[in-house]
C-alpha cells in the first residue's frame, strides 16, 4: 500500500498510474490543489475522511470495484459539482457529502438501504438527486439546508 502525502502543487492525480488498494482515512485530508480523481479498479474502500477538504475537488469517479464510503468521505469538498456512486455501492456512512457546498446533482445506482444521518448536510445547491427503491430510512439531517431541492 502507498502513502500519499499533501503536495499543494498537484494539479491533476491519477490514482490508477500509483495502483492503489485503499484510500486511507484522511489520505488526502485538506490538499486544497487536487481537482480531479480517478480511482483504480483496485479499490474497493473509500475509508473515513480519505478526501475531505479538498476544496478543488470538481470530479471524482468511483470505479464499480467500491462497495463502501465510509464516514465524510466528501465532506467540505466546496467544488464538487456532481457525483455518481455506482451500483456496487451498498453503503455511504454518515455526513459523506456533509458541506459540499456546489454539489448539485447526485445519482446512487446502488441497492442502499439507509440515507445516513446528515449525508448531504449543508448542500446548498443540490437540486437533483437520484434515490433507489431500496431506500427504506433517511437519517437525521440527511437533507439539511439543502435549500434547492
Amino acid at each position: 500500500m502507498y502513502r500519499v502525502s499533501i503536495c499543494y502543487i498537484l494539479i491533476q492525480f491519477l490514482f490508477y498510474l500509483f495502483n492503489i488498494s485503499l484510500l486511507n482515512a484522511a489520505g488526502l485530508n485538506g490538499n486544497l490543489d487536487i481537482i480531479y480523481f480517478l480511482l483504480s479498479q483496485s479499490n474497493n474502500n473509500l475509508n473515513d475522511s480519505a478526501v475531505a477538504k479538498c476544496k478543488k475537488v470538481t470530479q471524482f469517479t468511483i470505479p464499480s470495484s467500491i462497495h463502501y464510503i465510509n464516514n465524510s468521505v466528501f465532506m467540505e469538498c466546496i467544488s464538487l459539482k456532481s457525483i455518481v456512486i455506482p451500483k456496487s455501492v451498498q453503503k455511504i456512512g454518515c455526513n459523506s457529502f456533509s458541506k459540499c457546498y456546489s454539489l448539485q446533482k447526485v445519482d446512487i445506482l446502488g441497492h442502499i438501504d439507509m440515507l445516513s444521518n446528515g449525508l448531504f448536510n449543508r448542500c446548498y445547491l443540490l437540486s437533483e438527486i437520484t434515490i433507489p427503491p431500496s431506500v427504506s430510512s433517511i437519517g437525521k439531517k440527511c437533507f439539511s439546508k439543502c435549500y434547492s431541492l
